[in-house]
Formats: structure tokens, sequence, C-alpha cells
């Protein structure tokens, strides 16, 4: 259950979003520009204040075990965002990110297994440690105007059954980035990245992310210019031996994320948005006289609302 809880882990800090089919374009509404360009914007020491809630389903199939073991979680969480006093060079700002507070609740085939509401009856468990720490937690990274991140710090420390946390894992919101040039309505964007993450024993892995972006929606509610963003990323994972590099045989993940966000171009910012992600992982092992199969269904639902407008 140990690698179980660390791919929940790591499949959650990836919540993403995604698409249906393009809007076909059609003249914008009075007041609305034809052309738009989005940016990240980040006006010194502003405080954005954001609930997150989430829903993750997993269920497990191993070849040793009969029957399907089932694996539920629910938490919500308020983040804080500040903006630095100093911008950065190369339209990169530093951000604060405080979590707030954090609740969760976790099922093992119906079973409750985890709730922070009772954290003393539940202190025993490996999770209860990196939740622990989580309360009050500060991450510091950069952002770019576009939407990438880097240097991130503060996430070292944290561990969920003695597995640390990734950085990278932790800090991939979900939130699109943005096209270089202006977009028109119903115009898309693509982008494709690697994700490296450590997994369990001697295996590193890499996630492989291609994600479409499209401009749904443009429209200004009273005075501000507000988008609305579908987002689609495809995703692929591959592990590989540590020191040799060599390909995981009988290794296989890939998942798919789909839903929108809405942005306030005006202020550059996000005001909300929601995710649907799924994901499948399966392992074969050949060993003689026994072969050895596993397989993994993850299903999550995130809303993520800005709580501070």
């Amino acid at each position: 259950m140990k690698r179980t809880w660390k791919i929940l882990i790591v499949t959650a800090a990836l919540l993403l979003t995604a698409c249906p089919l393009p809007t076909p374009k059609k003249p914008p509404p009075d007041g609305v520009p034809v052309k738009v360009l989005m940016r990240y914007k980040f006006p010194p020491g502003r405080v954005g204040k954001y609930r997150v809630d989430e829903q993750v389903i997993g269920k497990f199939d191993m070849s040793l075990i009969p029957g399907v073991q089932t694996l539920k979680a629910s938490s919500s969480m308020i983040i804080s965002e500040k903006v630095a006093a100093r911008p950065l060079s190369e339209g990169y700002a530093s951000i604060e990110r405080k979590i707030d507070s954090l609740r969760l609740k976790v099922w093992f085939n119906d079973k409750l297994t985890f709730d922070s509401t009772r954290f003393g009856e539940f202190s025993h468990r490996s999770e209860a440690e990196g939740f622990a720490k989580l309360q009050g937690k500060v991450i510091r990274f950069e952002m770019s105007e576009l939407g990438t991140i880097r240097n991130i710090k503060g996430l070292g420390d944290l561990s969920f059954g003695r597995r640390p946390f990734q950085p990278s894992q932790m800090m991939e919101t979900g939130n699109p980035t943005f096209s270089e040039t202006k977009v028109a309505l119903g115009d898309s964007w693509k982008t494709k990245r690697e994700m490296p993450f450590e997994a369990e024993e001697k295996h590193s892995g890499i996630f492989e992310i291609e994600e479409v972006v499209t401009l749904s929606k443009l429209h200004r509610k009273e005075v501000r210019l507000l988008a609305t963003l579908n987002l689609r990323r495809e995703m692929s994972i591959s592990l590989c031996d540590r020191e040799s590099l060599r390909p995981l045989k009988g290794f296989e993940g890939e998942g798919v994320a789909d839903g929108s966000f809405v942005f306030d171009v005006d202020r550059g910012m996000m005001l909300g948005g929601e995710v649907s992600t799924r994901l499948r992982v399966s392992t074969q092992v050949n060993t003689a006289p026994t072969r050895v199969a596993t397989s993994m269904d993850l299903n999550s639902t995130t809303k993520f609302t800005l709580l501070e407008k």
C-alpha cells in the first residue's frame, strides 16, 4: 500500500484540465476585443486565497490477491498565495503559497483508514506524519507570465509513506500555460514537457505531458474581461532503473485530464476551475513459476475557487 499511496499523491499533484472540440470562431460580443494577450500578472504584495476540493477513487487489481481493492479519498484545502514585494527578471515573480488548512479522509475497501478530523485515532499510520507537516506549510516558487514554474523550495522534508514529495509534482497545479501571441475565440495552442519523479525502490520515472489549451469564451462581467479556457492533457508514465537508466519491462502508465478554467484577463489571475483526471497504471512481472500482474485505475475530480475577489 505504500506504493499505492505514493502514486495517489503524485497523481493528485498533477490535477489537470482539458477541452472538448474547439469552439467555432464567431464575432465577439460588443466591447470584447477580437484578439487578446493573456498573461499572469503579479502586483507586489497581492494575496489571493483559494479553496481546493478533491475527490479520488482508485481501483486495484492484483493477481496474487482475489477481488478488486478500492481506495477513496476526499480532501478540502484553503491556500493563500502572496506575490513578493520585488519582481524578478525574465518575466518571473516570486510567489509564497501557504496551506492555511487541510482536511483529508481516506477509505480502503469502504473502511475509513484515515480522518484528519480525528487525527489521534489514526496518528499511527505512515501518511499521518506527512499530513501533520502540511498544516501551515509555506512553499516558495517562481512563476512566469506564461505560467511556467521554477525554483521550488519548501517541500523537501515532506513525506507520505516514507517517500518524499517531488516539488515539481506538487507545484503542477493544473493551471494552463498561455500562448506567446494574441489569440482569438476558438484558437488553440499546444505545449509538451517532461516531469521527472522518484519512484519506489531503485526506480526513477518520467511523466510526459502533451497539453492543448483552447480559448472557448470571452465576455465581460461588469468592467472586467474574463476568458474561459478549456484544456486537455494526455499523459504517459515510464519507469527506469535509477543506475542503468534501462526502462522497466512490463510497466505501462497513461492518462488524460479534462476540465476548464476562468481567467481574469485584466487582473491576470485565475478565478477558478474544475478538473477531471483519469489514470491507468499496470505492471507485469514474469518470474518462474509465477506471473505477477497488477493494475490501478484512478479517477479524480478537483475544483478550486478564488475566495477573495
